[in-house]
């Protein structure tokens, strides 16, 4: 294990969600992880620069800002690696992610 665990911001209105990738991600037996939630972006966004997390999980489809919006604010606030995550994306979308700057874009029907 390491000497500090890994943060990890969720942004994700769906509490099974975010729960699924708590549990998925402690399965690693190299890594520990701590975990910063919040189900509205605003509020992930003020996570990210009061926080500092060495990743960010980010939902398309957040209730109050759209997942794209919420990326490249993200972006201006620092770089942290930024997976966006969503179960109604298409190809354009994860084309836009990319383009503002995501790490990764995965539907959730596949993690």
């Amino acid at each position: 294990m390491t000497a500090r665990p890994l943060r990890v911001l969720i942004v994700d209105d769906s509490p099974e969600d975010r729960e699924l990738y708590r549990r998925l991600l402690g399965q690693d037996p190299e890594q520990e992880y701590g975990f910063l939630e919040t189900d509205l972006g605003e509020e992930g966004l003020r996570l990210l620069r009061e926080e500092s997390p060495d990743c960010l999980l980010l939902d398309y489809r957040l209730p109050d800002v759209d997942g794209l919006e919420f990326l490249t604010r993200a972006l201006r606030e620092g770089l942290v690696p930024i997976i966006v995550l969503t179960g109604q994306g298409n190809e354009a979308v994860a084309v836009q992610a990319m383009k503002n700057g995501a790490q990764d874009y995965l539907l959730k029907g596949t993690i």
